[in-house]
């Protein structure tokens, strides 16, 4: 665990951690020169499983990974930020499975999103994909683990693949598609972290990038892109193809419908003939489904036939879709176009979510 000026919320994640139901374990804890309390209330635990160092300066999170995983006694090395909070049961599950299944090098979970006001008020779901063949598919549009969810192991992460780029915003997601080119990747399905979403995150702090900072975190996710298209594929995807795949993630402003379905269905075919068996993966089907309605729904005020067309192939493609689409919002958007965004985002401040 990282902390640099956590103080909000570090005693909630600690805590967290030290009331595992799995009660062996080395909890390293890094403070990367903290200014606003958060090494007082480091210092105010006394458990002995608790190996704490500090940082002499601020030296930066991917450093502070990279000398974490240096300084780990063991070889199962499991995540988490200083303002999320683990379930109880989360390491127990982790470790089992990963020791009754050696072959498996990295395993994440899914997890609830709370806020940043200190209720942790239930935001909702944050789902990522479970089976290896939804993982690998996924991974050619975005990281498909959540960072202070997973559970890894120390001689692939470090041994085999040099430990965590210097990236924009991109070093875990570098790092897990560099472990999954040669071994199994997994997520349980489980939701066994609480995300916590606020302005002085990672994910938060995003938005406010400047130019470069954001075309920088771009281009690092257009290479990772494609190295995992070479990997999936043994050939390069083409360089527009590669960034109507990277666009998916970046929102409705930046979904061009034409350029991204295209990229989308020539990815698709070439990874079902690559993987046939993908076809049989209930979880695979699931994971293709979400992403078209994604992209029928930022489609929705701007051609609602073609919308609805995109809607249909996602049902088609995976019928109980149809069950977790958010029909209310879709309706919203079919009779008010793209006001009913900002009619969202004011009901989400009200509600406080």
């Amino acid at each position: 665990m990282p902390v640099y000026n956590a103080a909000p919320y570090l005693r909630l994640a600690m805590d967290s951690v030290l009331s595992q139901t799995h009660r062996n374990f080395e909890f390293l804890i890094i403070n990367d020169g903290s200014t606003d309390g958060s090494a007082d209330i480091l210092r105010s635990y006394k458990d002995s499983r608790i190996r704490l160092v500090n940082n002499e300066s601020n030296i930066g999170l991917v450093a502070t990974l990279n000398k974490g995983l240096n300084l780990a006694s063991h070889e199962l090395v499991a995540r988490q930020d200083a303002d999320d909070i683990s379930e109880p049961e989360r390491l127990s599950a982790q470790t089992l499975r990963m020791m009754e299944n050696p072959s498996i090098a990295l395993l994440g979970t899914q997890a609830r999103m709370i806020g940043g006001d200190g209720s942790d008020v239930d935001m909702g779901v944050l789902e990522k994909p479970v089976s290896e063949f939804a993982i690998r598919w996924y991974q050619l549009f975005d990281n498909p683990f959540i960072h202070s969810s997973v559970m890894f192991r120390k001689s692939v992460a470090v041994g085999e693949c040099g430990a965590y780029p210097d990236s924009r915003a991109c070093e875990d997601y570098d790092l897990w598609a560099r472990m999954a080119e040669n071994h199994r990747v997994e997520s349980l399905p489980e939701k066994l972290v609480h995300y916590r979403t606020h302005s002085a995150s990672i994910i938060g702090s995003l938005g406010r990038q400047d130019g470069n900072k954001k075309d920088g975190a771009i281009a690092d996710r257009k290479k990772i892109i494609a190295r995992v298209a070479r990997n999936t594929f043994g050939e390069d995807l083409p360089e527009g193809d590669i960034a109507a795949l990277e666009s998916f993630i970046r929102g409705a402003e930046h979904f061009e419908a034409d350029t991204f379905l295209s990229a989308f269905d020539r990815t698709l075919s070439k990874f079902t003939r690559a993987f046939p068996g993908a076809l049989d993966c209930a979880n695979f089907h699931q994971t293709v489904a979400s992403q078209l309605a994604t992209a029928a729904y930022w489609l929705i005020p701007s051609d609602r036939s073609r919308a609805w067309d995109i809607y249909r192939k996602a049902i088609s493609f995976h019928p109980p879709i149809k069950k977790r689409l958010q029909w209310k919002k879709i309706a919203a958007l079919w009779i008010f176009g793209g006001k009913a965004r900002s009619i969202f985002r004011t009901v989400r401040k009200i509600s406080g979510r």
